[in-house]
């Protein structure tokens, strides 16, 4: 958290949530903290993503994948969630693009 904090200009990406399932209380902690700290949802399963969605707005979560053979699991693993829509296209599209447009 000390570089999210001492850069809160700077935008920063925990992949797998900072380490999957070991590491996920943490990942939620340092969001809840810092606002510029996003979660990648890759690797967790759907009941860790809803307890991260329990604490974390999905404007601050996004989906990913470690390889291109995960990618059909990951997105079938977000669209098989029960989540309003605006939350589903927040983690499969919108916070991604927020994070990575630089204009």
């Amino acid at each position: 958290m000390i570089p999210a904090r001492t850069y809160p200009q700077l935008k920063f990406v925990l992949a797998h949530c900072g380490g999957g399932g070991i590491l996920l209380g943490d990942a939620i902690v340092a969001a809840v903290f810092c606002p510029n700290i996003y979660l990648e949802l890759s690797t967790l399963m759907p009941h860790h993503v809803l307890e991260v969605l329990a604490h974390v707005p999905p404007s601050r979560l996004m989906i990913g994948s470690d390889l291109p053979e995960s990618l059909e699991t990951e997105v079938g693993k977000i669209i098989g969630l029960k989540i309003p829509e605006d939350d589903r296209r927040d983690i499969l599209w919108n916070t991604a693009c927020r994070v990575f447009d630089e204009r």
